[in-house]
């Protein structure tokens, strides 16, 4: 008999064999990988050159203290306890040494700078992984190659998946996937009594754990245990046995989830009411499956604003009356792909309440391993009616050209919130987001309509309220930005940056106390923070406590001791009260932490010029000029020394020069007055 070809027969879903054997074709197997491969990096590796989004991207990663300072106990605090809320240690791993190879620099108060391209490389390659191993579990209940291959296909390409491969943090769900697809092959080698199946069954759990460190989505694969078992006809005690000891197995990740988040889910809904919501997010999916279109970040589907719609209800009895017809035609193995699907939903569902339900139910990232039994049906359907292959290719099609463009909304994250509020206006988080990427372009005055959009959907939404804070602060509106910095203050969660906001805010205001009264709460609530150490230091000094502010100025510069910023500002701070030998010491480490840091350099020269030392001032001045241009004070300084020195000619030059960059520049011009006068 020969090998199997690409239109060959399903296994019987009501008696399948405990073994497949070969696949339908090797030679036909390999082409798939390399076709598969190919259509995803076309489709996704032009998102290695995409930035960050604004959007706990910044939280993760780029603002994340435990990658972003150097000398941080990285690896032993990521697994000692939950971050934000979750406890995904093993995807804050990955993240960790992405990080640590993606370093570009120091930022001025000494935080590492990353680029973006290595997380979305790393996301891209997750998701081939995945999309290679869904066609691998296909080959387990599938005979045809070609159905096998459009079947991968739609799990590559499908526009709901774009945001989990496009998103850096969705790598939680690509990652968590990327354990869950190996644990269900294992299992199914173990139902199948393949060699040495309790090898098989170890090796399921041992995946299946990796997946829940990963994200506690994969609370989901005890259920899918149940539905593959069911298929496989495993049987029921042993199948109990496994899904019980999965379970259990969770259980420690489902408490701490529950009690970490229990306070961020305000208003759950009743018990009563979340099957209408489960419903309602079901049928949401069904209808993006079929209709990828308007796709967004956040859909606002709310459950108290899904409960005031009828839509739940109709949903519920629609969801019913499949299952029915399900059942009735579960010969044919439909319900297989159909119930993966919703087994792997189950914890984002709404049946049990979650953290981004105060946002929205549904996502599109939550349909990423979902999507595993959509694959699974559209395999079975091609296996049914082969002519339905003839119309998946242009289906393919029509899902690369919408999953392109969705792709292309993300690379410019103003673009995405943007598109994210044409499609729901009334998303705080779009809002949010939208400010916050313009205050990364320094558009400060741009950004203070997005988050007061923000907030008049939300009024006491603590990020918005400290960003727009520090959107007036920028703008010079200190009084307004008090105000917003005290509300997020005095609420029942501050935050560092939000006393830290009103600290500054309040120094420059000459409020000296009440300053150090915000400083004096963030050391007790976030001990060991270099900023909060830097500001009580300026704030003291600003006061006259000169002692007390030196030895401030120290403290932070031993918590943080890559911040050029901060030994710039110790070094002003001492040359400000006669110790030039010091402060030249502090200057020159900040310009070896960034050479490139002009106002150490600039300041550096002054205090060299005082001291005596013309020749390295100069040298200094004139460093700086070559490194910018542009910078007015430079010339002027430069023009000042070499008057000093006798060299009259070089400084009518430079002070020419500053007036030809700023002809209002007063000091340049009395300058080159002074040296012409001389002269006549």
């Amino acid at each position: 008999m020969g090998a199997a070809t690409w239109t060959d027969v399903i296994l019987d879903p009501e008696n399948p064999p405990k073994q497949l054997g070969a696949p339908a074709s090797i030679g036909g197997s390999f082409v798939s990988a390399i076709v598969l491969t190919g259509v995803v990096f076309l489709l996704f590796a032009r998102t290695w050159a995409f930035p960050f989004v604004p959007y706990d991207d910044a939280i993760n990663i780029t603002e994340n203290p435990l990658f972003a300072v150097a000398g941080a106990e990285t690896f032993s605090a990521i697994w000692r306890a939950p971050l934000h809320k979750l406890y995904i240690p093993l995807t804050y791993s990955v993240w960790a040494g992405a990080a640590r190879l993606a370093r570009q620099g120091l930022s001025g108060d000494g935080y590492h700078v990353f680029a973006a391209n290595l997380f979305h490389a790393t996301n891209v390659l997750l998701h081939l992984w995945n999309t290679l191993w869904v066609a691998a579990l296909l080959r387990r209940w599938i005979r045809s190659e070609l159905a096998i291959f459009l079947a991968a296909a739609v799990f590559a390409i499908h526009p709901l998946q774009s945001e989990a491969v496009v998103w850096v943090t969705g790598m939680k769900d690509l990652l968590f996937t990327a354990f869950a697809l190996p644990s269900i092959w294992c299992l199914i080698n173990f139902a199948r009594g393949q060699w040495r199946p309790y090898f098989w069954l170890a090796l399921a759990t041992l995946t299946y754990a990796l997946a829940l460190l990963a994200k506690p989505a994969a609370l989901a694969l005890p259920l899918i245990v149940l539905v593959v078992g069911y298929y496989e006809r495993l049987p029921l005690r042993r199948l109990l046995t496994v899904f019980v000891g999965w379970v259990c197995l969770a259980l420690p990740v489902i408490v701490m989830t529950f009690n970490i988040q229990a306070d961020t889910v305000s208003n759950p809904a009743a018990l009563l009411q979340r099957p209408l919501i489960a419903a309602h997010a079901i049928c949401f999916y069904l209808i993006k499956l079929l209709a990828p279109i308007n796709m967004a970040l956040d859909y606002g589907a709310m459950p108290s604003r899904v409960l005031t719609q009828s839509a739940p209800l109709f949903a519920l009895l629609f969801l019913l009356l499949l299952a029915m017809w399900l059942w009735l035609r579960r010969a044919d193995g439909w319900w297989f792909g159909v119930a993966l699907s919703i087994a792997a939903l189950a914890p984002v569902l709404g049946l049990i309440p979650f953290e981004f339900q105060s946002h929205s139910t549904v996502a599109d990232r939550y349909m990423y391993l979902p999507m595993l039994g959509v694959s699974v049906l559209l395999a079975m359907l091609i296996m049914r009616w082969q002519r339905a292959a003839v119309f998946t290719l242009p289906i393919l099609l029509s899902l690369a050209w919408l999953s392109y463009r969705q792709v292309s909304v993300w690379a410019n994250p103003d673009a995405l919130f943007n598109h994210t509020l044409r499609i729901n206006p009334g998303s705080v988080l779009a809002w949010q987001s939208l400010g916050a990427g313009r205050m990364t372009e320094e558009r400060w005055g741009d950004a203070v309509p997005a988050f007061t959009s923000a907030l008049s959907l939300r009024p006491r939404f603590g990020d918005a309220l400290y960003n727009l804070g520090l959107a007036y602060e920028r703008l010079g509106r200190d009084e307004d930005a008090l105000t917003q910095f005290a509300i997020v203050a005095m609420s029942g969660a501050p935050t560092a940056a939000s006393l830290e906001g009103g600290a500054r805010t309040a120094k420059r205001l000459g409020h000296w106390q009440e300053s150090l009264r915000y400083l004096h709460r963030c050391e007790e609530l976030f001990p060991g923070r270099a900023q909060t150490a830097w500001l009580q230091a300026e704030t003291l000094a600003a006061s006259g406590d000169v002692s007390a502010a030196k030895s401030r100025f120290v403290t932070a510069i031993a918590r943080q001791p890559n911040a050029y910023e901060i030994h710039t500002a110790y070094a002003d701070f001492l040359s400000d009260h006669g110790e030039g030998g010091t402060a030249v010491t502090e200057y020159k480490t900040a310009l070896r932490l960034d050479p490139g840091a002009i106002a150490a350099r600039v300041n550096l020269a002054g205090v060299l010029a005082q001291m005596g030392s013309y020749e390295e001032a100069e040298a200094q001045l004139r460093e700086s000029i070559r490194q910018q241009p542009g910078m007015v004070t430079a010339h002027v300084n430069l023009g000042i020394m070499l008057e000093q020195t006798g060299a009259k000619q070089a400084a009518a030059e430079a002070f020419k020069h500053a007036l030809t960059l700023d002809p209002n520049r007063r000091d340049a011009a009395s300058g080159l007055a002074r040296i012409v006068g001389s002269r006549s």
